[in-house]
């Protein structure tokens, strides 16, 4: 390029040229030149660029990634505990359906020796973890729950424990396992032991003092709502309060609702014709029609408030008024 300007600075006068025009001439064979300079320049970075683009692309897939960084989380640590319930509730089934003649899937989960086996494996249904704890890095501790059919007749246990399905009596029973967790593998540590199942305590009481007419106003309010929300009798929004959303169930599982008892924690409450701004919560108790029409009854821990003349649903508590430890029965304040 540098030869290619020094010749037209340097290209001897045209004779033909008159007198006094040789500079703009120059001027006009320099400007010549560099224009078409420029456009080669231009031409060739147009080509260049068109062609790097199939080359970049064949880079970026054959250049090796850099792995991503994953941070810990509490996400991180749900799938290890999920991994370790998993595997506890394979390991469950597979040593109660394991016999002597037949035990490989016990032996694919658990390859340590094992001394002895039943002839007969134990008929199980339900089974699902029931407790789980860390007991140390990457070691997780999980209680297993399932229900057996029972091998011969037993004592007669606690109701909460037994039923009866097709005349086979049904117990539930619990297992424990420790299992390993490294990234998305579990390892079962041992065979299941068996322990103990959750106790049951009597020392918490339910806190309602005051029985209110199922008839009332606010018996009636209780009803409708209820019914509206499990058995598709209308709007929930008509019986709660504004700004107030809880959704029924779609699609609706009962065909009927009745109140049986209703409960207040208050000990004075306006049941009917309630002044604007009253309070209340309740306890219902109410009978459920199911499609075959069958009945079961449930409760419902509900809060209302009275606006013009009638009560409202402001809330479907997460749970019962209990009574404190002193005994002495108290509402909290809305």
């Amino acid at each position: 390029m540098t030869n290619l300007l020094t010749r037209n600075r340097h290209a001897p006068a045209d004779p033909d040229v008159p007198a006094g025009t040789g500079s703009a001439h120059a001027a006009t064979a320099a400007w010549t030149s560099g224009s078409a300079l420029a456009t080669k320049v231009a031409t060739f970075v147009l080509v260049a660029a068109i062609a790097s683009g199939p080359v970049a692309l064949a880079f970026q897939m054959v250049a090796p990634r850099t792995a991503p960084v994953v941070h810990a989380s509490a996400a991180t640590e749900w799938q290890a505990s999920t991994l370790a319930s998993q595997r506890a509730v394979e390991l469950v089934d597979a040593w109660l359906a394991a016999t002597s003649s037949d035990s490989a899937r016990l032996q694919s989960l658990y390859p340590g020796a094992v001394a002895s086996l039943p002839n007969s494996p134990v008929v199980t249904k339900d089974a699902a973890a029931s407790s789980l704890i860390e007991a140390g890095e990457g070691v997780w501790t999980v209680v297993v729950g399932v229900e057996e059919q029972s091998a011969a007749p037993q004592p007669t246990p606690s109701p909460a424990a037994v039923g009866t399905a097709g005349g086979a009596s049904w117990v539930r029973r619990y297992y424990q396992v420790a299992v390993h967790v490294a990234g998305s593998a579990a390892q079962v540590l041992s065979l299941p032991a068996p322990v103990a199942g959750p106790g049951t305590s009597d020392t918490q009481r339910t806190d309602y003092p005051r029985q209110v007419p199922a008839t009332s106003a606010l018996g009636t309010s209780v009803q409708a709502f209820v019914a509206a929300m499990v058995a598709g009798s209308g709007d929930v929004s008509r019986y709660t309060s504004p700004g107030v959303s809880i959704s029924p169930i779609t699609p609706a599982p009962y065909t009927g609702v009745t109140l049986q008892r209703l409960d207040a924690v208050q000990d004075s409450v306006a049941a009917d014709n309630p002044p604007d701004g009253a309070w209340v919560q309740v306890l219902a108790s109410v009978s459920l029609v199911r499609t075959d029409g069958q009945k079961a009854t449930a409760q419902y821990a509900l809060e209302l408030r009275a606006r013009a003349g009638r009560w409202e649903v402001t809330q479907l508590a997460s749970g019962p008024h209990l009574r404190p430890a002193s005994g002495v029965s108290t509402s909290s304040t809305p």
